[in-house]
């Protein structure tokens, strides 16, 4: 994919970069194996030439098998939930230790996070026991 020095500038360069924007959350969300590319041509910010855009549009139809409407309409090949969790020991004034986590809900086409933060009900006797106890909370 080298550069075409003999193609003019691109007119309206408002027009490149939505599709590059769009590209690039293409490659990262499932279809990894066009991320080189992508990134070269999110590289020409600005100073895209009609080559660029023609590269571009090219790529958006072979994700999507049209022309003209380029709408972020995918099945879900995956979906994945995480979960972390970490305590602060004898945190507070009563000895307590403190918990917060995160749980994350992804699939190809969205992300959503949820975020626990509480001081822990009983009294931990070590670090370790405090961790043991933030991660049963995040589990509830």
């Amino acid at each position: 994919m080298g550069d075409d020095i003999a193609s003019p500038l691109l007119a309206d360069q408002t027009e490149y970069l939505p599709k590059c924007a769009m590209l690039m959350y293409v490659s990262q969300r499932t279809y990894s194996e066009i991320c080189p590319a992508v990134i070269k041509l999110s590289t020409k910010y600005n100073k895209a030439m009609e080559e660029d855009m023609n590269k571009a549009v090219r790529f958006a139809e072979n994700i999507y098998g049209c022309k003209h409407d380029y709408k972020l309409v995918l099945k879900p090949k995956s979906m994945k939930v995480t979960s972390a969790a970490a305590a602060s020991y004898a945190e507070h004034p009563d000895g307590k230790s403190h918990s917060g986590g995160v749980v994350e809900f992804e699939s190809d086409y969205s992300c959503n996070f949820g975020f626990v933060s509480s001081k822990q009900p009983v009294v931990a006797r070590m670090a370790g026991e405090a961790e043991l106890i933030a991660h049963n909370k995040i589990g509830d």
